[in-house]
């Protein structure tokens, strides 16, 4: 079997999450002021690139949850959902395709429904891109701007949008604007557009399920 094309489409999501998410900051306070959407001035937020690392702090802190990706790439539109288990489960599906990642190992759906084992450990590398050491690559090269407030499903947020060039050395730009609750300083919402070798990528990211029992086990 050919796993050039899974493989690229895991590591893809994994570099355009965290290029649009950054990394953490242990050391970032919280700020959990709202006001009516678009009322909020960028001196609302005096340290916005603290406030979006903290809100990964907690986030990568977070035992489990789900995210839902609506991107195209290439001229290619691409729906997954993609579920998480600390430390090192993932699970993504699409109408298409499903693959599941426990510690070192991989596994993908094949056409015919049987699961078949990739011979390259997945996971080693999607952790490269979640170490908290990069921080400080990110703080390097991210530019955080805040927006104002807003609320989803009545919820209120705090919306910040930033840019991240080259981050780790991908070749990725992108400009992305998250959606964080104060609540629980977790993100919501992420927009993201971006540039991978001279291709335009848009995605739309939603997370729900913080902290959720999911079961993610190996198929085979």
């Amino acid at each position: 079997m050919n796993f050039a094309r899974p493989l690229k489409v895991l590591l893809l999501c994994s570099i355009v999450i965290v290029a649009a998410c950054g990394l953490h900051d242990l050391h970032s306070p919280k700020n959990t002021n709202s006001s009516p959407a678009g009322s909020a001035s960028p001196a609302a937020d005096a340290n916005p690139l603290d406030t979006m690392t903290a809100s990964i702090s907690a986030q990568l802190a977070a035992k489990s949850y789900r995210a839902r990706i609506e991107s195209s790439f290439d001229g290619k539109n691409i729906t997954q959902t993609i579920e998480y288990v600390a430390p090192d489960r993932f699970r993504l599906a699409s109408p298409m395709s499903e693959t599941i990642i426990v510690g070192p190992n991989t596994y993908t759906k094949l056409p015919t429904g049987k699961w078949q084992k990739f011979p390259i450990d997945v996971n080693q590398a999607i952790s490269q891109f979640r170490d908290p050491k990069m921080i400080d690559e990110l703080r390097k090269t991210a530019d955080v701007k805040f927006l104002g407030t807003d609320t989803i499903d009545g919820m209120p947020m705090k919306v910040y949008q930033y840019t991240v060039k080259n981050a780790f050395g991908t070749n990725v730009t992108s400009t992305s604007k998250a959606w964080i609750a104060p609540a629980d300083n977790l993100p919501r919402k992420m927009e993201v557009e971006g540039n991978i070798n001279g291709k335009t990528s848009k995605s739309l990211i939603t997370y729900y399920d913080y902290n959720a029992d999911i079961k993610i086990e190996p198929p085979m």
